[in-house]
């Protein structure tokens, strides 16, 4: 299930996609919630229970770029190194939140990122009502950048995750992540993409290919963006396409 501020969608693990639905408005918390109820209330006339994986907006999480760190190899050590990663995101409270650290690539810089412990268990028990087991839940930005196959060795991909409440980049290379930046969207949405983008150009001159995430393709306004800031860079749009977030009966 991807479970976004604009829309939810399901898929089975065939990629058939089983429920798709769009807000009006950039969903909250509570209305996720109803949303992954009312998904799960439909397909029940269609399909048995079973395992399931799902992917939230990154505004439901916190989410940091985390430094690699060699000597951390203790589960409860990468907590505590991403909770006080965290804590210039906005984490005050750590036990109020689900909290994992994880390195992609060795010797580059990994992903920490928080889920409200209260609304996360909420979420399960709506899987659970309907005789789904949840197994996974990731925020969009980590479930994109976990999900990513090995780029070239030559070239920089910037992942743009462009959502009704956030847009979120992430530029990447052969060896791993190189930054990672999440803006929230407050009033004029394509003013959010600019300053976004802006900041991305200010970290890397040249990108070689950016991947378009959204539920809905890109604009001619946001492809003509993309092209004045990098107009070597080749786009492609890559529709609910955040790594995960599927049914398996």
């Amino acid at each position: 299930m991807q479970l976004l501020a604009g829309g939810c969608r399901v898929v089975d693990r065939r990629g058939v996609e089983l429920h798709r639905s769009h807000f009006a408005a950039a969903a909250d918390a509570a209305t996720l919630l109803a949303a992954a109820d009312t998904a799960l209330s439909e397909i029940a006339l269609r399909r048995k229970h079973g395992s399931a994986t799902a992917v939230v907006s990154d505004h439901v999480a916190l989410t940091a770029i985390v430094p690699w760190q060699a000597e951390l190899t203790r589960p409860e050590e990468l907590q505590r190194y991403g909770a006080a990663c965290l804590r210039a995101h906005g984490l005050e409270d750590p036990a109020s939140y689900l909290v994992h650290t994880e390195f992609r690539t060795y010797g580059m810089p990994g992903l920490a990122y928080a889920l409200p412990v209260g609304w996360t268990q909420a979420l399960v028990d709506v899987f659970g009502t309907h005789g789904w087991r949840l197994q996974s839940l990731l925020p969009a930005s980590p479930a994109t950048f976990f999900s990513m196959r090995r780029l070239p060795r030559h070239g920089v991909q910037l992942n743009l995750l462009h959502d009704a409440a956030t847009c979120a980049a992430m530029l990447c290379d052969h060896g791993g992540l190189l930054c990672h930046d999440v803006e929230p969207v407050i009033g004029n949405p394509m003013g959010t993409l600019v300053r976004l983008l802006s900041r991305m150009k200010a970290n890397v001159e040249e990108v070689s290919a950016v991947r378009y995430i959204s539920m809905a393709e890109p604009g001619r306004d946001i492809a003509d963006c993309v092209a004045s800031l990098w107009p070597a860079a080749r786009m492609e749009a890559d529709i609910a396409g955040y790594g995960l977030g599927g049914l398996s009966s």
